[in-house]
Order: structure tokens, then sequence, then C-alpha cells
């Protein structure tokens, strides 16, 4: 009899795992994406996080940094299939908005500037 029982027991947990997985599947499984950023250039930043999908990606978060700003954007949950991504911008920026893909969790991120001008190239530095 507790032969039987336990049988039973794990079919029952097998089953549930399966369902669990196969949910998971079909609805999607979701994750959160934060980050938390420091504006090391001497201008003001303006730090977004999208929401990657099939037709664009949808704005999830978005700070303004001033100079020597740290901020926490986030968190943005999402498919883990579609993920994220943050784009950096200055209002001086002569080139598009930087972007980068974001894993699942707190990203900690660093934005610094090559030169002094408005014009001067920004990038990304995560920290280690």
């Amino acid at each position: 009899m507790i032969r039987c029982a336990n049988f039973l027991l794990a079919r029952s947990l097998l089953a549930s795992s399966l369902l669990a997985l196969t949910l998971c599947g079909l609805v999607g499984c979701k994750a959160d994406y934060a980050v938390d950023i420091t504006n090391k250039t001497p201008q003001p930043v303006f730090a977004k996080i999208f929401r990657k999908g099939g037709s664009g990606g949808m704005l999830g978060a978005s700070a303004r940094l001033g100079p020597g700003d740290r901020a926490f954007l986030g968190p943005v949950r999402t498919n883990k299939a579609s993920g994220a991504l943050l784009s950096v911008d200055t209002l001086g920026n002569p080139n598009r908005p930087i972007s980068v893909d974001i894993l699942p969790g707190t990203a900690f991120i660093e934005v610094m500037q090559d030169g002094q001008s408005a014009d001067s190239p920004i990038r990304i530095v995560e920290k280690k």
C-alpha cells in the first residue's frame, strides 16, 4: 500500500512539473530588468529601458540624470525571449542614442564621455 502511495505521489509531482513547464512555455517566462546607472559626463543624460518585441520597443522606464547623478530604472517586466535594452542619449549627441541589450536582473552602468564638449561621443561602461 505504501509503495502504491509513493508511486501516486511521484506521478502527481511529475504531472505538476510538466504542467508548470508547459504553462511557462505557453505564457512566456517573464523576467525583470533594471539598471543602476551613474552619469559620469559633464552634461545631463537621458536613460530609457525598452521592452523589446516583434513590432519594435515599448518604453518601460526612463530618467534624466544630471552630471554626477545616480538613478535606478525599473524594474521592467518582459518576456525573457524578447528581452530589454538600455538606451542613453544627451542633448548634444550628434549621433544616434547608444543602445545595449541588458540581461535579466540589475545591470550596473556608468555613462562616460570622450571629451568635454557637448557633442563629444558618449559610451556605456558596465561596472563589474
